[in-house]
This record gives structure tokens, C-alpha cells and sequence, in this order.
């Protein structure tokens, strides 16, 4: 096993291990040191990577969605209700106060759900109907839908740069991941360019309440929780900022992508990645998956 101190391993001011986008493409095998020491068992390890030194429009992709996250979160409530859809556990479409985090309704952040390759995944009915949270088409805001156009394109376009990149370092990954992983014949690769669940999460969180009676906790933004993952999985949260006579009331907006395999992949003697997942969306959505 190599060491840690004895390898060139960059990191953030944070802490988190960080590799530049141009060594992911011209020499991923360098950076086995580096996703040992983010994915990796021992304590220091945090279950993260950062990529650095991104192409020059990435930064106009990702403003452009987290602008118009905003811009859909600011609609009429009737209006962003037309893009609710119940039947996936509320995971296509717009997501208000069903999640339920540290035993209570989410209600500080909104999500935009939607797969970001596919609108119409190519699986069969009884997958459809197993497993909705995944295998319902897209929804997408009307094109006339004053105040968000190109939200369709624009979560889209940051979603499957994100899927791209996230494909370049699961290569990079294969060697480390291999020991993981139950069944080695299929590259880390070719199973989540095969996957029809692919999923991206545009979140944005509302402006905390300027007065409340509960008390503060780091997690008022976001609970504590677990990301579903075969490698190292750390807590996070996110914690709400409180408003200044300098910042105003602020609200926050983010895009995450989870690449994931197929439902029929196997993770251990008890689970199918579709059967695991049923298990997560019952705890966070008060068991209306099961």
C-alpha cells in the first residue's frame, strides 16, 4: 500500500485531497496516491475529491443553472406545483417538505429532480413500476414559463459535463474501487455509462427565518445524513448563515449529480442497488417507497 507522505498529494485550504482536471485526462495513473487518500479507510480519509483547473466555461454553465435555481424557486407556489410528481416519491420534477431529515419535514430547501442523459429511460414496465424513483420520464417547466427559460438546457448542459468528468475519474478510480466492489467484470465505467438512473439534484435553500424559536444547530440548512456510496461515505451538512445589515437575507443553490449503476447490480448477498436504494427512499420519505 503506498504512502501517504511519501507521494506528491495536493489539497485544499480545507483539507480535502484535489487533483487538476488536466492530469484526469493526460495521466489518471499518477493520481492512484491521491484517490487512495480521499476514498480510502484510514480516519484522515474524508470520502472526498476536489477537481481543480476546470475548462474555461464551466463557470458560465454553472452560474447559469444556479441563477435560474433560484428563478424557479421564486415562482408562484401554484406554479412550481405543476411540477410535482408524487408517483417517484417526489425524485422527478420539484421537491418541497416531503423529505423528512432528522425526523421532520424538510422545508428550508427545494430540489429540481431530473436525469440529466435520459428523458424517457429505456427500461420495462415492471422496472417502471418497481422502481419509479428512478424510471419515470423527466418532467421540465413549459418552454413559455415566464422567468426560467432555457432552465431545460441549462441542467442539462451542466448535468452531463458533470457526468463527463465524473466518468474520467471513475477510470482513475478502477484499480482502487476494484477491492469494493463484488463483481469485477464490468469496468466502474461501463456501468454508469449503461445506467438508466442517473440522477441531478438543482437544490435551492430558502432564506432562513430572520426569528425563530428553535434553537440553532450546524445542520439547519441540511440535516446530517449519509450520500449513498460503495467507497468511503463522511457526514455533511450544511448550515444556514445568518443575515447581516452587510449580506441581507441569502439564500444558497447548488447542483449535485449521483451517478449510480443500474437497479439489478448487485452490492452484497443482500442487495441489488435497486433494493438498497428502496431502503434509503423509505427512511427519507416516511416509507411511501415501500
Amino acid at each position: 500500500m503506498a504512502s501517504f507522505s511519501s507521494q506528491k498529494i495536493t489539497f485544499t485550504g480545507d483539507g480535502a485531497v484535489a487533483i487538476s482536471y488536466k492530469t484526469l485526462l493526460d495521466d489518471p495513473r499518477s493520481l492512484e496516491p491521491s484517490i487512495e487518500k480521499a476514498f480510502g479507510a484510514d480516519p484522515s480519509c474524508l470520502g472526498l475529491i476536489v477537481v481543480t483547473d476546470l475548462p474555461d466555461d464551466y463557470p458560465a454553465k454553472r452560474e447559469r443553472l444556479l441563477k435560474l435555481a433560484n428563478q424557479f424557486a421564486s415562482l408562484p407556489e401554484s406554479t412550481r406545483e405543476k411540477y410535482v410528481d408524487a408517483i417517484s416519491s417526489y425524485s422527478f420534477g420539484w421537491s418541497h417538505g416531503k423529505e423528512i431529515m432528522n425526523g421532520r419535514p424538510d422545508t428550508l430547501k427545494g430540489s429540481y429532480y431530473a436525469n440529466p442523459l435520459l428523458d424517457d429511460p429505456q427500461v420495462s414496465e415492471e422496472e417502471r413500476l418497481q422502481y419509479p424513483w428512478y424510471h419515470r420520464n423527466n418532467i421540465w417547466p413549459s418552454k413559455d414559463e415566464e422567468g426560467i427559460d432555457g432552465f431545460e438546457d441549462a441542467f442539462k448542459d451542466l448535468g452531463r459535463f458533470i457526468f463527463n468528468v465524473g466518468c474520467k475519474l471513475a477510470s482513475a478510480c478502477q484499480s482502487f474501487a476494484s477491492s469494493y466492489l463484488m463483481d469485477n467484470s464490468t469496468s466502474l465505467v461501463s456501468l454508469l455509462e449503461s445506467s438508466q438512473t442517473t440522477k441531478a439534484r438543482l437544490l435551492h435553500y430558502f432564506p432562513p427565518p430572520t426569528a425563530t424559536n428553535e434553537p440553532e444547530t450546524e445542520d439547519s440548512w441540511c440535516g446530517t445524513h449519509l450520500d449513498t456510496g460503495r467507497l468511503r461515505a463522511t457526514p455533511h451538512l450544511v448550515k444556514a448563515g445568518k443575515p447581516t445589515i452587510d449580506t441581507g437575507i441569502v439564500s444558497r443553490e447548488t447542483f449535485a449529480v449521483f451517478m449510480q449503476p443500474n437497479v439489478d447490480k448487485v452490492l452484497s448477498e443482500d442487495d441489488t442497488f435497486g433494493s438498497f436504494s428502496r431502503k434509503i427512499f423509505a427512511k427519507h420519505y416516511d416509507g411511501t417507497t415501500m
